[in-house]
């Protein structure tokens, strides 16, 4: 029996993860995009399993979201309450390359907490 993820992912994200596995197919071939994307979700495993991994925004732009670095993309989350099982709620994954400032707020905009 596999071990259910202890994180989730809201739409806006899943749309993201999935133009990033087409971008790198086309790119690089579907071993590199099932490739990044597994590192992305290992990455994301470790970060639901111990928070304290998860960096804070600066200057308290937005108390609730946090980040991780992975490769060249950003992954904005929220920590869930401490009875959900899914521990992170991943938001967002932006491109190092994106105006991120810009972008996260376009996206936090949008989701409604």
């Amino acid at each position: 029996m596999t071990q259910k993820l202890r994180y989730s992912f809201h739409p806006e994200a899943i749309v993201q993860q999935t133009n990033i596995w087409i971008y790198t197919c086309k790119y690089w071939g579907e071993e590199q995009a099932d490739i990044y994307i597994d590192g992305l979700h290992d990455k994301l495993s470790i970060a639901a399993q111990d928070v304290r991994l998860l960096r804070k925004l600066p200057n308290g732009i937005h108390p609730q979201v946090n980040f991780l670095h992975y490769k060249r993309h950003y992954v904005f989350l929220k920590i869930a309450s401490s009875d959900c099982y899914e521990k992170i709620q991943v938001l967002a994954i932006l491109h190092d390359s994106m105006d991120i400032p810009i972008k996260l707020r376009e996206i936090l905009s949008s989701i409604k907490s």
